[in-house]
């Protein structure tokens, strides 16, 4: 029971974390591209340096697990004559408990850093030019009156309010 409450707290934190990381690359995105000429440059500076660096140790980590898969794949001299029973003497002892916190703990920092992984795909260019791109087409189809002129030349206000109405319009 306690392994299942752990496993979902670990889903709810990790899927919250990389909520708030793609919110932060896009509120990045929208400052620089949209808001660096008009003085609101600089909210969130402290998460934006942060993610940052978070994605430069992802890139990092990928680098370094691709380099150690082909170490692994190329050199696997290093495993033939190992003796397995070397660490086996470490338990019951203050170094072993030791050396177990410290890879757990390692291990806790890989497992947080394989699951970000997937914000490293993000591409927030695309995602904030989308959004400003549709609300803009929204907002100027509200603007823009469909206008009918009837045979006298003047604007027929019903056929407009119609027109706006219809559900082929309507998104």
């Amino acid at each position: 029971m306690i392994n299942r409450i752990v496993a979902c707290l670990y889903i709810l934190f990790g899927y919250c974390l990389s909520l708030y990381i793609t919110k932060i690359k896009l509120i990045e995105n929208v400052q620089t591209k949209y808001l660096a000429n008009d003085g609101k440059l600089g909210k969130k500076k402290g998460a934006i340096k942060a993610v940052k660096i978070l994605s430069a140790v992802l890139v990092g980590f990928i680098v370094i697990v691709i380099a150690g898969m082909q170490f692994y794949r190329v050199n696997k001299w290093w495993i033939d004559g190992s003796n397995s029973d070397a660490l086996s003497g470490l338990n019951g002892t203050f170094a072993g408990t030791i050396l177990s916190a410290i890879l757990m703990v390692i291990g806790v920092v890989i497992l947080v850093i394989i699951t970000l992984l997937p914000t490293l795909l993000l591409n927030a260019a695309a995602v904030v030019d989308g959004y400003i791109y549709k609300s803009t087409q929204k907002n100027s189809g509200k603007n823009m009156s469909l206008q009918k002129k009837n045979g006298t030349g003047n604007e027929t206000d019903e056929y407009i309010i119609q027109q706006r109405n219809h559900p082929k319009n309507q998104l």
